[in-house]
């Protein structure tokens, strides 16, 4: 296995220092492994989910938030999105500053762990609403806890979309709601 990994992580470092992004080098497979955390760092790369992966779910974990140069400010071509089978992280490290909706992930019924954090202009996530169920798919090897955690985010006063939520196993270990605006 570390023979295999240390090409991946040789590339990885090549392209670091070229200044490209690893995203540019995705393939639909990154979606079918559960060990697999994919990053996608500003609007270019969000742009490109359905060129670079191209799939409607992801195994392992989905990593989206602002690059240096880039913010993120639509996440629409991201629609095709219906399940992601651990940890869905909008935001943290530089945050998502210029988000205020999640428009664009209508289509998600399923996730296992929903982090929205550093998002101080996020104000609508309506587009959950379809967001159904919250479990922790049992091919995920590393680890997952069904939970909610929102962080950060002071423009947010309405989680009511994320009252559709039927199922969660295993059940729901957390909601945690931090500098958050949240009235309903």
């Amino acid at each position: 296995t570390s023979g295999k990994k240390m090409p991946q992580f040789m590339l990885l470092v090549l392209l670091a220092a070229l200044g490209l992004s690893p995203a540019a080098y995705a393939t639909p497979q990154d979606c079918l492994d559960p060990d697999q955390v994919i990053r996608l760092e500003g609007q270019i790369e969000v742009n490109n989910w359905t060129t670079n992966y191209g799939c409607t779910s992801v195994q392992g974990k989905l990593f989206i938030q602002d690059a240096s140069a880039s913010a993120v400010t639509d996440l629409t071509p991201l629609s095709t999105l219906t399940n992601i089978d651990n940890t869905l992280l909008l935001g943290s490290g530089i945050g998502l500053s210029a988000l205020t909706s999640l428009s664009g992930l209508e289509n998600i019924t399923s996730v296992g762990r929903l982090n929205i954090v550093s998002m101080p202009l996020l104000s609508d996530i309506s587009a959950l609403s379809n967001l159904s169920t919250l479990s922790c798919s049992l091919s995920v090897s590393t680890g997952c806890e069904s939970g909610i955690f929102i962080q950060d985010a002071p423009q947010l006063t309405d989680i009511s979309a994320l009252g559709n939520i039927k199922t969660a196993t295993p059940e729901i270990n957390s909601l945690v709601l931090e500098n958050v605006g949240v009235t309903t």
